[in-house]
C-alpha cells in the first residue's frame, strides 16, 4: 500500500513538472534592452499586430508574453526608439534589442525661461461637474485634443483629469501621460516629451494633477494632444492578465454641447477616433481632461 502511493505521489510530481515546462513553452519571458548602450527600457508596449492583446514591460525592462496560436507578429514600442515588428516564432533568445530614435521637438517650442509673474488660466474640456465614465482595459490609451485658446501664446503648467476608484477592485491600474504633437489633419503624431510620465493615481482622491512646469513647453497654435495610458501595476500584474477586462481607476467625463476630438488606440497599433454620438438632447460625452497654461508676459 505504501508502495502505491509512494508511486501516485512521485507521478503527480512529475505530472507537475511536466505541465510547468508545457506553461512556460507558451509564455515569453523575456527583458527589453537598448541596442547601443544594453541597458535596460522599461515601460515597453508588447502587442500583436493583429490583435489588441499585449502587455509592457516593467520597471527592471522585464516581461512576461503569452503566446497566441494564431498569431505572431508582436509590435514591440517605446519612447525614444524605432518601433520594431518581431516574429516571436523567430527569436533565438528572449533578450529583445532596440534602436535608439533622434529625438526631434521640431513641432514644439521648449523655452529655458518664463516670466513667473504672468497669469495662470485653464484650458480644455474640463469641468469640475461630471456625468459620466470611461472605463477602459490594461494597454488602452485614450487622446484628447487641446488647443491653444490663448491670443498671445502660454507655457504649459499643468495636466488635470478628474477619475472615479473602484472600491471593488484590490488593485488598480497606473497611468502613463504623454504629450503628443498634432497634424494638420488634428491626428495624434509623436511624443513631445522623451520620458515616461508614470502617475499613480491612488495617491489622488478624484483630480489629479500633473505638474509639467519642468519642461517649460510652449502651448503651440496647431494644439497638443494629451494622452492618458492604462499600463500594469507592478505590485498586481497578474489581476491584468485579461486584456479585455475594464480596470479601475476609471477616467470621468462631461455632457456637454460641444464635442471634444478624442482618439483611441491600444499600445501603439493604431489611433482610431472615437466616434461619439450625441444623446438624443444633443450632447456629447467628453473626457475630463485639460491643462494650466501661463500666459505670455507682454509688458
Amino acid at each position: 500500500m505504501q508502495l502505491i502511493m509512494k508511486k501516485t505521489y512521485l507521478f503527480l510530481i512529475f505530472f507537475t513538472i511536466l505541465n510547468s515546462i508545457y506553461c512556460q513553452d507558451d509564455i515569453l519571458i523575456g527583458v527589453v534592452k537598448d541596442k547601443k548602450t544594453k541597458e535596460i527600457i522599461p515601460y515597453v508596449n508588447i502587442v500583436y499586430l493583429e490583435k489588441n492583446y499585449g502587455t509592457t514591460s516593467d520597471i527592471k525592462g522585464e516581461f512576461k508574453f503569452p503566446k497566441l496560436k494564431e498569431y505572431s507578429i508582436i509590435k514591440i514600442s517605446a519612447l525614444g526608439y524605432k518601433d520594431s515588428l518581431i516574429n516571436i516564432e523567430q527569436l533565438s533568445n528572449l533578450v529583445i534589442f532596440l534602436e535608439p530614435e533622434p529625438f526631434q521637438l521640431s513641432e514644439v517650442t521648449i523655452l529655458a525661461k518664463r516670466n513667473t509673474k504672468s497669469k495662470l488660466k485653464f484650458t480644455g474640456p474640463f469641468y469640475n461637474k461630471h456625468n459620466s465614465i470611461w472605463k477602459r482595459s490594461i494597454g488602452s490609451q485614450i487622446a484628447i485634443l487641446i488647443q491653444d485658446e490663448s491670443k498671445i501664446g502660454s507655457y504649459i503648467e499643468k495636466i488635470k483629469y478628474q477619475i472615479k476608484k473602484d472600491l471593488d477592485y484590490n488593485c488598480h491600474a497606473y497611468h502613463r501621460i504623454r504629450i503628443l504633437s498634432n497634424s494638420n489633419l488634428n491626428i495624434p503624431q509623436k511624443d513631445i516629451i522623451d520620458e515616461n510620465i508614470i502617475i499613480n493615481p491612488l495617491k489622488f482622491q478624484s483630480t489629479v494633477e500633473v505638474n509639467i512646469s519642468k519642461y517649460n513647453l510652449e502651448l503651440p497654435k496647431e494644439g497638443i494632444w494629451i494622452c492618458i495610458e492604462w499600463i500594469e501595476n507592478p505590485n498586481c500584474i497578474d489581476l491584468h492578465i485579461n486584456n479585455n477586462n475594464y480596470v479601475s481607476p476609471y477616467l470621468l467625463g462631461n455632457i456637454k454641447l460641444k464635442k471634444s476630438l478624442v482618439y483611441q488606440n491600444y499600445r501603439d497599433r493604431k489611433w482610431y477616433k472615437f466616434g461619439g454620438m450625441p444623446n438624443k438632447e444633443g450632447y456629447y460625452i467628453n473626457p475630463n481632461v485639460g491643462i494650466v497654461v501661463r500666459e505670455f508676459k507682454t509688458n
